[in-house]
């Protein structure tokens, strides 16, 4: 795609590029999670097993999942969402897609945009902002999509990293009154 307009570095038009190919990848991206989500769930309840990781020695870092070994759950862990009925996980599955439509329906109709206005600095920064919010809204797996996508200033332009790091720093805070709250009623107990 940069090839086809000037080059990796130059002229200007491989930014305009990646920035419109931008959505495609975050589109395949949760498709591709997604699918590594559904299979990794059909291990454990097919056959018991999950992988867990050892601590990796530095110099053999990013070298694979050849320091895994099986990590067999409790015989008597029953994860809470199967204890619901089939109705109600299903009615959970389908308003958890239909808030994730929604989340998402303005930022794609945004990114249809690019192609004709990604030359104006007001429409970029907005894009931005719009493109940092939907992550916050979707949630926290897409808040750690967000940041591991800005440290990769290989795929993306400058602007977008920078906005995207926004998600690193200025991240959405909470009280720890109201983090009490959530793992007082998790546990079941008073901390």
């Amino acid at each position: 795609v940069a090839q086809a307009h000037g080059g990796i570095h130059g002229g200007g038009q491989p930014r305009r590029a990646a920035a419109f190919y931008g959505w495609k990848f975050f589109a395949a991206g949760g498709a591709a999670g997604s699918l590594l989500l559904w299979n990794s769930k059909y291990r454990v309840r097919e056959e018991g097993t999950a992988l867990a990781l050892t601590q990796v020695p530095t110099e053999l870092m990013g070298q694979g999942l050849e320091f895994a070994y099986p990590l067999v759950p409790p015989p008597d862990f029953h994860h809470p969402f199967e204890s619901f009925s089939w109705s109600w996980r299903a009615f959970y599955v389908v308003r958890r897609c239909v808030k994730l439509f929604f989340v998402f329906a303005p930022f794609a109709a945004a990114s249809s945009l690019l192609p004709v206005l990604s030359g104006r600095p007001d429409f970029m920064k907005w894009y931005l902002h719009l493109m940092v919010r939907t992550l916050e809204d979707a949630g926290a797996s897409f808040q750690k999509l967000g940041q591991w996508l800005s440290m990769r200033p290989d795929l993306f332009d400058q602007s977008v990293i920078q906005a995207l790091s926004s998600l690193r720093d200025d991240g959405p805070r909470h009280s720890f009154a109201y983090t009490r709250q959530l793992l007082e009623e998790g546990f079941g107990c008073p901390l």
